[in-house]
């Protein structure tokens, strides 16, 4: 990109960053408590001048002891035990040195860990023991509880069931130790004591050994059939055949709080037929300190990751650690992407944990607007689809309402990202070093926003498929209502984003560069192109093969009707190019010589092209096809432009020299130096006008808006910027 001193002077050239600045939020701290701040970091990925403590959203907590400058920031967050942390940066809350709003964050969320005791007394009695020799009688008032078999007089059971309630409904990762207090034993060996999870609602005042409540009775006498308890142990302690008394510690853990059980638990020895019996202290023992108690911590994490809710089923994809047997539900995790996409059904988000999945997915099932299926990242986890040069296409959307976020697609043979589906959109994908095109919209009103697309159409890397290839981002084969936005592409070797066979696609705020073909335009009615940079750099890997344009407009085969690929064909049509930027190029802007009809070309500013600024082929053919506005500014020796097609209508330009093309300076156009504010930066604020521009109010109602979105004054402003 050149750039330019305040005299509108070439003063150097290096590359545009593109790209609008994004944060990533992440902690050092592993296990945060509400006893202590919580340290955060920031990484901008463009230096900003407004990134402030004001910039954050933060619940759960609150911000502090925020510093920071250029692309590093950090606060300490102190948690205010209500929930999880969960810190957000909107769209817009900064902006980096040329005056770019951010894009806003994916939700950061940390669990906070929290303890807690539970140790009821007789106030609140939760335990009893069961006795096969006495089976209709309750023990509840004991302040003593037998386990085990005693003395030849029969087995003895211990039921328990603790008030959960105080920890809330969302913890997870529970940790805790179940502490009983030995009094006595009687024992002749060393033996087992299990805990299992009891599965029938059990009266505290009316369970025995053959009843849990009055008139109920267990599946088998004593509370141990398959409907009385799960038959798998839950945790349980090794007892020695001559044990000394006092607490005995048992480890419970449990991912939530479910997983404690909501009936309580039965205690039992793994062998009642020999002499080993235990005797503790119960909720209503005497010594309130002995009584049975469960001390731990849990963890208050968001709901779902990242705190988006947009349907019923939340799930996760977990490469190392899933399981594809599993019902993928969160917390739990599937271990392929595969399980994920021919499961999920409207409604459905799958947050896939960071690493690289060597697979290829094909999406079939439908979302709907109100419920659409999402594929995306766990929150601040890099997640990479490899095709490992092996698998063909990446990823294939069939279905309609489904959206795929924040995953980089790589080394696949074919595309790396295909939307048949309707309503699809690829939001924030990188795509790069597959052998067909980088992103494809073929179905209706498809979405590309924050997408990455480069060094895709590798089968024609150096030339070597000189006949047919792939685009970084194309909208084609006979969609319509598609939207592409702030999406970058660069060396690919073919187009960088292209749209034929396709009507009414918007392109906005884009950036292309270092590709064939900056935006390519063909065989297409009603598409708009706005507010985009199109450049080369010296010395790219395409230059040596192809000659490389900023804005193409062509007309291949024509625009089909209806819109199928039998479809009559006709002239493209109703196409408007407005507020765009190009430089650099070998031609920066070209108009084919197939014929069209209403085509605007408004309001851009075309800069020092390698060879024709902007290029008409002789002989073409238009109908209503206009070129106002417009800024050519052109140095050195290469022309302006070479040939003025026939019926093309010309007003209002501003060249920086005489135009070449015979008829192309009209009365009302003006040979001037723009005078660009220029600057040390070279970014498209660089060409912004002066006060004194000759371009200032020369221009003729067009066009709404500039390149920045201000709105334009009356007359307006030749070229991008008003």
């Amino acid at each position: 990109m050149v750039f330019f001193s305040k005299k509108g002077i070439l003063a150097g050239r290096t590359s545009w960053n593109s790209m609008a600045p994004t944060v990533t939020i992440n902690s050092t701290e592993v296990s945060p408590t509400i006893a202590n701040p919580i340290p955060i970091t920031f990484a901008l990925s463009n230096s900003s001048v407004d990134f402030t403590i004001n910039s954050l959203t933060v619940s759960g907590g609150t911000a502090g002891n925020f510093s920071g400058s250029g692309t590093a920031y950090s606060c300490n967050i102190t948690p205010d035990g209500t929930g999880p942390v969960l810190i957000n940066i909107v769209a817009n809350s900064f902006h980096d040195s040329v005056g770019r709003g951010n894009i806003a964050s994916g939700e950061f969320g940390m669990g906070i860990i929290r303890s807690f005791t539970l140790q009821p007394d007789s106030s609140n009695d939760i335990d009893t023991f069961i006795y096969m020799n006495v089976p209709t009688t309750n023990y509840s008032t004991q302040g003593g509880q037998w386990i085990g078999y005693l003395n030849g007089t029969g087995i003895r059971r211990y039921l328990i069931k603790f008030d959960f309630s105080s920890i809330p409904d969302s913890a997870q990762n529970i940790s805790a130790t179940f502490t009983l207090y030995m009094e006595g034993e009687s024992s002749s060996n060393s033996t087992h004591i299990g805990i299992y999870k009891l599965l029938r609602n059990w009266s505290l005042t009316e369970s025995s050994w053959n009843y849990y409540s009055s008139g109920n009775a267990w599946q088998n006498q004593g509370g141990f059939g398959a409907l009385d308890c799960e038959q798998t142990e839950y945790t349980g302690k090794d007892f020695a055949a001559v044990e000394a008394g006092g607490a005995k510690n048992i480890i419970l853990t449990a991912t939530t709080k479910a997983d404690l059980g909501s009936n309580g638990w039965l205690l039992k020895t793994t062998n009642e037929s020999v002499q080993d019996a235990y005797l503790f202290t119960s909720c209503n023992g005497a010594t309130a300190a002995n009584r049975p108690k469960i001390t731990g911590t849990y963890q208050l994490n968001p709901a779902v990751p990242g705190g988006a809710e947009p349907g019923d089923y939340q799930y996760v994809v977990d490469g190392v650690n899933g399981n594809d047997e599993t019902n993928g539900l969160y917390p739990n995790a599937w271990k392929t992407l595969t399980k994920a996409a021919t499961t999920l059904t409207a409604g459905s988000v799958v947050y896939v944990r960071g690493g690289t999945y060597i697979e290829q997915i094909t999406l079939d099932n439908d979302g709907t607007e109100a419920n659409p299926i999402i594929f995306t990242n766990y929150p601040n986890e890099t997640v990479i689809m490899n095709g490992d040069l092996t698998l063909g296409n990446g990823v294939r959307i069939n279905g309609d309402w489904i959206q795929i976020n924040n995953i980089e697609i790589k080394n696949f043979t074919g595309a790396g990202a295909t939307a048949y589906g309707e309503h699809v959109t690829f939001d924030n994908i990188f795509v790069h070093h597959c052998g067909g095109a980088g992103i494809y919209l073929h179905g209706n009103y498809g979405t590309a926003k924050d997408c990455r697309s480069w060094y895709n159409s590798t089968v024609n890397e150096n030339g070597a498929s000189p006949t047919s290839w792939g685009s970084g981002l194309s909208v084609c084969r006979f969609p319509t209502g598609c939207t592409v936005q702030r999406c970058t592409v660069w060396n690919n070797w073919g187009e960088g984003i292209s749209n034929f066979e396709a009507e009414n696609t918007v392109f906005e705020d884009c950036v292309s560069y270092n590709n064939q073909i900056q935006y390519y335009i063909s065989d297409s009615k009603g598409v708009i192109v706005r507010r985009n940079v199109a450049y080369c750099t010296s010395g790219n890997p395409i230059s040596n093969y192809y000659t490389q344009w900023g804005f193409l407009v062509n007309d291949e085969k024509g625009f089909p009707v209806p819109l199928e690929i039998n479809g009559v064909r006709e002239w493209s049509s109703n196409n408007t190019i407005i507020n765009n930027l190009a430089f650099d190029n070998n031609k920066n802007f070209g108009l084919a010589p197939q014929p069209s009809k209403n085509l605007t070309i408004s309001n851009n500013t075309f800069i020092n092209a390698e060879s024709s600024c902007v290029f008409f082929y002789a002989g073409t053919l238009y109908e209503n096809a206009r070129f106002i506005n417009n800024i050519i500014y052109q140095e050195g020796s290469y022309a302006t432009t070479n040939n003025k097609p026939t019926n093309l209508n010309v007003s209002n330009n501003l060249w920086s020299k005489t135009p070449e093309g015979l008829g192309m300076l009209s009365g009302s156009d003006i040979v001037a130096d723009p005078l660009f504010i220029g600057g040390t930066d070279t970014d498209p604020n660089s060409y912004k006008l002066q006060p004194s521009s000759p371009a200032k109010s020369a221009g003729v109602v067009e066009v709404a808006t500039d390149f920045g979105g201000i709105i334009r004054s009356s007359p307006p402003t030749i070229g991008a910027w008003e």
